[in-house]
C-alpha cells in the first residue's frame, strides 16, 4: 500500500469523478489535501468523504473556482503553501470534453477544452515547481486513452489529451535533475459522466457503456477508484524510479487477437525455418556419413591391397630362398 502520510497534495477537478475518488483514496492513505473544483456543494461533499476516509477536517483546504482563471490557480498554490508550508504532490485532473467533428466544432468550445485540459495544467505546474523542488515531489496528470488513439467525433478532446501526454514526457525530462517525477494515467472508459457532460444522451450513454464492455480486454468499464489507486501509486515513493511514464488501460480484445495471430504466424514461420534447418542438417550429416563410409571402404581396400602385396612379396622371397638351397 502506498504511503502518503502527511503528503500535501493539490487535486484539481476534485468535486466529482476521478478527482473526487483520488481525494478520498489519498485521504485514506493519510495525505493532507488542497482540493479545487467549480461546484462548491460537490466540493464540500468530497471533503466530507475525505474526513470519513481518515483525513482530519483541519488538514483539508477547499478552493472553489474555475481552474482556467489565473487568480484561482494563484490562490490555490498560495493558500496551500500558507496552510501546510509545502507542496508534495500535484494531481492535474480537471478535464473537459465536447462531442464534435472537424466540420462541426465551434472554436469557442475548442479553446475552452484546450484551456482546461492543457493550458491550466501547464500554468499550474509552473506555479508549483519551486515548491515541488524543495520536497522532491511528484506530478500526476490525468490523461486518457484518447491521447494515444484516435476516436471520431471527439477531435478537440483527443488533441488535448495527446498534448497532455507530450507535456508529461517533456516535463519529466526537464525536471528530472530536480528529482521531481512527472507521470500520467491514461485510462479507458471510466464511469464518470464526462460523456454525458460532453453532449451524449442518457440512452446513448447506456449503449456506449454496454459497447465499451466489448472493446476492453477485461470485458467491463473501469471504476474511478481503480484510477485513483494508480494515481496514488505514481504519487508515492513506491514509484520512486518511475518518471515520464503513461499508464494506459488494457488493450482492446481486437488488438489482442491481432497480436495473437501475428504471434502464431511468427511461431509457424520459426517452426518451418527450424524444420528446414533440421532437414538440411540431417542431409549434411547423411552426406558426411556416406563420405566417411566411402573413405573407410577405400582405406580398407587399400589395406587389403597392401596386405596382398606384402604376402606376395613374402612368398617370392621364400621361393628365392628355397632355390638357393
Amino acid at each position: 500500500m502506498p504511503d502518503l502520510r502527511e503528503k500535501v497534495t493539490i487535486i484539481t477537478g476534485a468535486s466529482s469523478g476521478i478527482g473526487k475518488a483520488t481525494a478520498v483514496e489519498f485521504a485514506g492513505l493519510g495525505a493532507h489535501l488542497a482540493l479545487t473544483g467549480r461546484n462548491q456543494e460537490n466540493l464540500q461533499a468530497t471533503a466530507k468523504a475525505c474526513v470519513e476516509a481518515g483525513t482530519p477536517q483541519d488538514k483539508i483546504l477547499l478552493v472553489t473556482g474555475d481552474i482556467c482563471d489565473e487568480q484561482v490557480r494563484k490562490n490555490l498554490v498560495g493558500q496551500t503553501v500558507q496552510k501546510f508550508g509545502r507542496i508534495d504532490v500535484l494531481v492535474n485532473n480537471a478535464g473537459r470534453g465536447k462531442r464534435a467533428t472537424i466540420e462541426a466544432i465551434e472554436m469557442a468550445d475548442y479553446d475552452r477544452i484546450m484551456d482546461v485540459n492543457v493550458r491550466s495544467v501547464v500554468t499550474l505546474t509552473q506555479l508549483c515547481i519551486q515548491h515541488l523542488t524543495k520536497t522532491k515531489g511528484a506530478v500526476v496528470n490525468v490523461s486518457s486513452v484518447n491521447g494515444t488513439r484516435a476516436f471520431p467525433g471527439l477531435l478537440a478532446y483527443n488533441m488535448s489529451k495527446s498534448a497532455l501526454d507530450q507535456f508529461t514526457r517533456c516535463v519529466a525530462l526537464e525536471l528530472a535533475s530536480k528529482q521531481i517525477r512527472v507521470n500520467s494515467v491514461n485510462p479507458g472508459v471510466i464511469e464518470t459522466g464526462i460523456q454525458k457532460r460532453s453532449g451524449m444522451s442518457e440512452e446513448d450513454y447506456v449503449k456506449f457503456l454496454e459497447h465499451s464492455k466489448t472493446t476492453h480486454a477485461l470485458g467491463r468499464v473501469g471504476d474511478v477508484s481503480e484510477v485513483a489507486k494508480t494515481i496514488a501509486f505514481l504519487a508515492s515513493s513506491d514509484a520512486s524510479f518511475i518518471t515520464g511514464a503513461q499508464v494506459p488501460e488494457k488493450k482492446k480484445k481486437k488488438k489482442k487477437k491481432k497480436k495473437k495471430k501475428k504471434k502464431k504466424k511468427k511461431k509457424k514461420k520459426k517452426k518451418k525455418k527450424k524444420k528446414k534447418k533440421k532437414k538440411k542438417k540431417k542431409k549434411k550429416k547423411k552426406k558426411k556419413k556416406k563420405k566417411k563410409k566411402k573413405k573407410k571402404k577405400k582405406k580398407k581396400k587399400k589395406k587389403k591391397k597392401k596386405k596382398k602385396k606384402k604376402k606376395k612379396k613374402k612368398k617370392k622371397k621364400k621361393k628365392k630362398n628355397e632355390r638357393k638351397q
